[in-house]
């Protein structure tokens, strides 16, 4: 079988139920690039479909993060539906420069 990567939507693991930092310690060896992505607890932020700005949400980042950086240099700034992309994205980068480089 060939190898396959893997660009781990973050969000959407956690969003499933399941823990990214399992996910990652299972499939690192796959992961290619990481969408960076937070989410909020259930019924927050509903008018951005419970999305978040990095750090800002539910997601174990600072746990998560040293477990992923093993893997790839790539992280991708997401938010599904957010009301201010650049507010987003600018916050994000804030977020991962003072905890993470």
């Amino acid at each position: 079988m060939a190898d396959l990567g893997w660009e781990a939507d973050i969000g959407w693991v956690a969003r499933s139920g399941q823990d990214p930092r399992d996910w990652a310690a299972r499939h690192g060896e796959r992961i290619v690039a990481v969408h960076a992505k937070d989410m909020f607890a259930e019924g927050e932020a509903v008018d951005e479909d419970g999305w978040a700005t990095l750090g800002k949400g539910i997601v174990p980042w600072t746990e998560l993060y040293p477990l992923l950086r093993r893997c790839t240099g790539l992280f991708v700034f997401e938010h599904d539906n957010p009301n201010d992309a650049e507010a987003r994205l600018r916050d994000s980068l804030l977020y991962m420069k003072r905890h993470f480089v």
